[in-house]
């Protein structure tokens, strides 16, 4: 029982000490706080208001900035409109114009390459690809009476085997269902 009882005076002293060690770790931050505290707020009221006056600074002067760019854009909104337009105008150019041009380099790759096999140059290779333009009828072509009523019957007789692979498939699997019932 000895050894028992010397254990437990062992765990007991271990116990206080490490709560003794921990209330003194505590008790020396809360001094060290206090002696900071005293000595620190000076410095955080100067930290503080500098950085307070710093931020007054940047919104005024970011609200000088709006109100500069929203009267800019009342008294010069016509401008900027006009080069809006402009501007507009000159993009769908360039790329008119790069159009124009990639196919005009097209049809002189096709004509030195022409050249250089030997063939003879013809005014056709220099030339860029036309396209063919179709001619459209002012008044489209009415179908006759014949071709409506063939046109039904098709779709009729598309309908109608429609139907029945429908109905050929539903049979089939309600005959594998009734081969499963009966397993």
């Amino acid at each position: 029982m000895s050894d028992l009882e010397q254990l437990a005076k062992d765990a007991t002293t271990r116990a206080a000490l490490s709560a003794g060690k921990d209330a003194a770790k505590r008790a020396e931050r809360a001094v060290g706080s206090l002696l900071a505290d005293e000595e620190s707020p000076a410095k955080d009221e100067s930290e503080k208001k500098s950085r307070n006056t710093k931020i007054i600074a940047v919104v005024v002067l970011g609200l000088f900035a709006v109100i500069g760019v929203v009267g800019l854009l009342l008294s010069y909104w016509y401008w900027f409109l006009a080069a809006g337009v402009v501007g507009l105008a000159g993009l769908i150019g360039y790329s008119r114009l790069k159009s124009r041009l990639g196919k005009a380099k097209a049809s002189k790759q096709v004509a030195a390459k022409a050249e250089a096999k030997g063939e003879a140059k013809s005014e056709l290779a220099l030339e860029p690809a036309r396209t063919a333009r179709v001619a459209i009828d002012d008044e489209p072509k009415k179908p006759s009476q014949a071709e409506v009523r063939a046109a039904a019957e098709a779709k009729a007789k598309a309908i109608a085997e429609a139907e029945a692979i429908r109905e050929q498939e539903v049979d089939d699997e309600l005959a594998a269902m009734k081969a499963r019932l009966r397993k």
